[in-house]
């Protein structure tokens, strides 16, 4: 079995702190602190603070996949984050305020995510975590209302050009596009071959597609698409159709319990080609 590929993985931690930094010494202004709750305030000096920054606090919100089919990534993403807020703190803290992140975890439930969200918008000042592309979509229009600035853990190309989300990285859509590219000039995938794509139901699945469909047919190769729920953890149905379909190559876009599928079972029947997938098929165990 070939191994399996990576694309790139995204920026987290260093591009987020220092975007986090300059987006909290704006709203908290540093001239003075603010009223004792976190809804903001008229502090000394005429300097007027937003949502979720106290007399002692900056709260930032975490809406985060623990026990679903993420949990591997939503944990090291929380990981990180605290990290970076413990130097900070560490540090005396942003305008003499110790920053801290409410975490929420969603498990991939979009209907558990908005529950979520509700609850923390009005205390925090931004949200430099929320994990998932349907859960990023469901909340939008509340985000965008709210104005509540959010970084998210999801890459749809739908989200660009949102007034109150920052993107970081590239788009599913272009992940994909680089892999077929990177397929070709390495694996010697050609005009005529067929790539397999198995791909998450969804914002995150439908733009990926878009990307391989796009970049094959420039290519003159030919995607065969499979398409599958987070829920689903056995890909034996997936690898048997594209074996007989007689890919030279498989794309996924799908999580980290979905890519050990894809290989394991691939390995297993003789499957033997590339496997890429973009960062959130991968998680490091």
């Amino acid at each position: 079995m070939n191994p399996t590929h990576r694309l790139r993985p995204r920026p987290t931690r260093t591009v987020l702190a220092a975007a986090l930094a300059a987006v909290l010494l704006t709203g908290t202004g540093c001239s003075s602190k603010a009223g004792d709750g976190d809804g903001g305030g008229d502090g000394a000096g005429g300097v007027k603070t937003g949502p979720g920054v106290g007399a002692d606090t900056i709260r930032l919100g975490a809406l985060t996949d623990l026990t679903g089919p993420y949990a591997t990534l939503g944990k090291s993403i929380v990981q990180a984050q605290q990290m970076w807020a413990d130097e900070v703190n560490a540090d005396g803290g942003i305008c003499g305020r110790k920053v801290e992140i409410v975490v929420k975890d969603h498990g991939y439930d979009v209907q558990k995510a908005v529950t979520a969200y509700a609850d923390i918008s009005p205390d925090v000042v931004a949200m430099p975590q929320v994990i998932g592309s349907p859960v990023v979509a469901a909340l939008l229009d509340d985000i965008e209302r709210d104005q509540v600035l959010t970084f998210p853990q999801a890459w749809a190309a739908s989200l660009l050009g949102k007034d109150s989300v920052q993107v970081l990285g590239t788009t599913y859509d272009i992940d994909m596009i680089a892999a077929v590219d990177f397929l070709t000039r390495t694996k010697k995938l050609a005009k005529g071959d067929r790539i397999g794509h198995v791909y998450f139901e969804g914002d995150y699945g439908t733009n990926a597609l878009e990307g391989s469909q796009w970049a094959a047919k420039r290519a003159g190769m030919t995607v065969v698409g499979q398409k599958i729920k987070a829920t689903d953890t056995d890909l034996s149905a997936q690898v048997s159709a594209l074996r007989q379909a007689g890919v030279k190559a498989v794309l996924i876009s799908a999580g980290p319990a979905q890519t050990a599928s894809l290989v394991g079972v691939a390995a297993s029947r003789g499957l033997k080609v590339p496997v890429v997938s973009s960062a959130p098929g991968y998680a490091r165990s």
